[in-house]
């Protein structure tokens, strides 16, 4: 199960980086579809089942969240650098 929240929270940050929440709910839906049919499929207890679809959705969130950190981190950074760019590139004016 700690092998599935990773990959779910890795899955979650790449959502963030490319899709709003709305990609994020959709893919908790087929996550959780998934779980359920492997689940039954290898004669798992429906509360095993149910655990792994709330730690799947859960982690899912959790990565979005954090790839969203990331995004807004990562783009400020990237303007932080064009506006030191800028300025170092612009010649005195004279008056």
């Amino acid at each position: 199960m700690v092998t599935l929240a990773i990959f779910a929270a890795l899955c979650g940050a790449v959502l963030a980086f490319r899709f709003r929440v709305a990609a994020v709910v959709a893919a908790i839906a087929v996550v959780w579809v998934a779980v359920l049919f492997v689940g039954v499929a290898a004669g798992i207890g429906g509360w095993t089942i149910a655990l792994a679809m709330v730690v799947t959705a859960s982690a899912l969130q959790i990565g979005y969240f954090a790839g969203g950190v990331a995004r807004i981190s990562l783009a400020s950074a990237r303007a932080g650098a064009l506006r030191r760019n800028d300025a170092a590139s612009e010649e005195p004016r004279r008056v």
